[in-house]
């Protein structure tokens, strides 16, 4: 998995994902355990406070068997 943020490129190998099959529908999520430190952003400051680092990104997709026949999958 390939995530472009601030203009760095960072590529996570493993990511869970879970597929959910309802009928022809499929739907597919996960996240991705993204930090500010992996995009070479220090992380900020509020009054002193410190701010967290992660910044995990959700991935959610649905899709049917007509889309992907469509697409060619």
């Amino acid at each position: 998995m390939e995530i472009q943020l601030a203009g760095q490129t960072v590529h996570y190998q493993r990511v869970a994902f879970e597929l959910v099959t309802d009928g022809s529908e499929k739907r597919i999520t996960g996240t991705i355990p993204a930090t500010l430190t992996d995009f070479k952003i220090d992380p900020p400051s509020l009054l002193t406070m410190p701010v967290k680092n992660e910044i995990p990104i959700r991935i959610e997709m649905t899709g049917s068997a007509v889309t992907a026949a469509v697409l060619g999958a």
